[in-house]
């Protein structure tokens, strides 16, 4: 598990699963400057999405840009991974980047889910700015 201070070393982001995310078609937005920090926008346009039991499901990268701004999501595949994995509202999904994949051109993400019950308990643990 990360503990603060973990970023550099493993580089993550994070998303409280609100209502939207459970609508028909859910996709999850990566900031901007994490996407363009670790280059993100020269990878494939799938990603795998690896649980904590090493379970994966592919999903769909999608990247658009308006003007000066550039947007990249998680798209199709998502619902799966989401039923799969139990995840409800006010869950939080821990995105951790898996740097050595990277390096072999691959976009895996180590995805860790926190239950809406623990959520308060993880400012105590992770650094996660929600």
């Amino acid at each position: 598990m990360l503990r603060k201070g973990d970023q550099a070393a493993h580089p993550y982001f994070s998303k409280r699963m609100t209502e939207p995310y459970f609508k028909s078609f859910p996709r999850v937005q990566v900031p901007i400057g994490f996407a363009e920090q670790y280059g993100l926008f020269e990878l494939p346009r799938n990603a795998i999405l690896k649980n904590e039991h090493g379970n994966r499901h592919i999903v769909n990268v999608t990247c658009s840009s308006e003007g000066t701004q550039k947007r990249m999501r998680l798209g199709c595949g998502m619902t799966t991974f989401l039923n799969t994995n139990d995840v409800k509202v006010g869950d939080v999904c821990v995105f951790e980047l898996d740097l050595s994949a990277k390096q072999h051109n691959q976009l895996i993400f180590n995805v860790s889910i926190l239950k809406h019950r623990n959520v308060s308990n993880i400012y105590n643990h992770w650094s996660i700015g929600l």
